[in-house]
């Protein structure tokens, strides 16, 4: 049973609906078409940049002052349009006030922005504070990812940062590093929506990947709270039918939230059911749709209903260490490529495979990626840094995340719901509020003096009590018929 059936804002953007006909190496055709075939073009997404400000008005002096009531103004604007924003304060280029800072500077930034916030009823969290790089003041671009590997530190520029600011103040170490870049800082912020008086933001993400590479294991492990006892525990608190539970399949679509407050905390604890699950939303501020899809081969169709109907904004690809990209796997991400949903990897049992096999996964998977048809850049998530960047970037550019996760040993999972948590919306359903509204019906079921109950999504418009709605198309006729909601 859903537990989201309708909301007061406007909810998934349009996209056209695909038949659910199981063709096979849906990816290979993908990967096969080179850069001069016109279909190439077609599956690259114009570049966005969302982190950026807009400029200053015309006529405004841009002094550290005017700058910085600049971005308290944008501030506020963008929370009440998309309810969050993840920014780089301090940071030359992006637009969020005055840049490079000195640590008093950045202080009283933090301060102003942080009243901004509250005023438009959010709070503002610092995620990370550290030195700004040299090679930013230097004006050249951050360090790329390295190559791909399973173990080791990372290539990119910011990885492998500390958190909080590095070295503790006044050491010879702090000293150091912000010698090392003209003493100037920068913080990573997030600023969110409370939870209450607006409804909770929502981000759906459908969960798909081969049978057995532990999909169903992940999204109990996050929802519950819980680690797996690699025996199937966590999989059998998100199962619907016992038939699932005997076989260890899932067979239809689930969906499960991942409920967070203001300031990215996980509100799931070990206490959460679907039963329950109206309370946590209620105390959320942000919550995570996991749809669980199918992995065998025989529910395909219902896996492809369940990234066409239910409208995902990121598709999360999961992959066993142990088997590669194999089977369906290969099917869901030619799907997830096809529809131009973003998709990131998580691969799962680290903790059995053997070191040559995960290399092997690893390389697998970054050929793929890096085909002409794909055009991702593999990008393996290792620390703190890496994540904020990959939820950053995430459908903004061709980037491909690739988190190493174990759901027995908890290895990676906090990188996870790191980057859960600060994934963005993919539409401003703000502008989409003022349009007619639109109710896609997925499921509709009978609830004991009640009786008919709907359930689907929003993609646009607003729905209110006593609503008259158009009902349709009809089976017979095709025809639409008046109905209150």
């Amino acid at each position: 049973m859903k537990h989201h059936h309708h909301h007061s804002s406007s909810r998934r953007g349009a996209g056209s609906a695909a038949t659910a006909v199981h063709a096979p190496g849906w990816v290979e055709g993908i990967a096969a078409l080179s850069d001069s075939s016109p279909a190439t073009a077609l599956m690259v997404d114009s570049p966005r940049n969302p982190g950026a400000a807009a400029p200053l008005p015309s006529g405004v002096a841009p002094d550290s002052a005017a700058l910085l009531d600049h971005a308290a103004e944008l501030l506020a604007a963008e929370v009440e349009a998309m309810g969050e924003l993840t920014l780089q304060l301090g940071m030359p280029g992006a637009g969020w006030g005055p840049a490079p800072l000195g640590p008093a500077a950045l202080a009283a930034a933090l301060e102003r922005l942080t009243a901004a916030a509250d005023a438009a009823g959010a709070d503002l969290t610092v995620l990370r504070q550290r030195p700004l790089p040299p090679d930013v003041l230097a004006g050249t671009s951050a360090g790329a990812a390295g190559a791909l590997s399973p173990r080791g530190g990372s290539g990119g520029g910011e990885a492998g940062a500390p958190v909080s600011g590095g070295a503790p103040a006044g050491s010879a170490d702090a000293a150091a590093q912000q010698e090392g870049c003209g003493g100037y800082v920068l913080a990573d912020v997030l600023v969110r929506q409370r939870s209450k008086p607006r409804p909770p933001l929502e981000v759906r993400v459908a969960v798909v990947g081969n049978v057995d590479s532990g999909k169903s294991t992940l999204v109990g492990v996050l929802t519950r709270s819980t680690l797996d006892d690699g025996r199937g525990l966590a999989r059998s608190k998100v199962f619907k039918h016992h038939h699932e539970e005997t076989t260890g399949r899932t067979s239809s679509i689930g969906q499960h939230n991942l409920c967070l407050d203001s300031q990215g905390g996980v509100l799931n604890d070990q206490m959460f059911r679907n039963s329950s699950c109206s309370d946590y939303v209620a105390r959320s501020s942000k919550v995570i749709t996991l749809v669980d899809l199918a992995g065998h081969e025989k529910y395909f169709r219902t896996t492809a209903y369940g990234l066409t109907g239910h409208l995902p904004d990121y598709a999360c690809m999961m992959l066993g260490a142990n088997m590669g990209v194999v089977g369906m796997a290969k099917e869901h991400l030619g799907v997830a490529l096809a529809l131009k949903v973003p998709v990131f990897f998580i691969v799962t049992k680290t903790d059995i495979c053997p070191e040559h096999v995960l290399k092997q996964t690893l390389a697998s998977l970054a050929s793929i990626l890096r085909k002409p048809g794909v055009r991702k850049r593999p990008f393996l998530v290792r620390s703190i840094d890496d994540a904020l960047l990959a939820a950053r970037v995430m459908g903004a550019e061709a980037l491909a995340p690739i988190f190493l996760t174990s759901a027995v040993t908890g290895a990676g999972l906090d990188l996870v719901r790191l980057f859960y948590s600060l994934l963005p919306q993919r539409q401003r359903w703000a502008e989409l509020r003022g349009e007619p509204a639109m109710f896609i019906i997925d499921e509709v079921f009978g609830v004991p003096g009640v009786g008919t109950v709907v359930a689907g999504t929003l993609k646009r418009g607003v729905l209110t009590p006593a609503s008259s709605l158009l009902l349709g198309p009809d089976i017979a006729d095709g025809s639409f018929k008046r109905s209150t909601s």
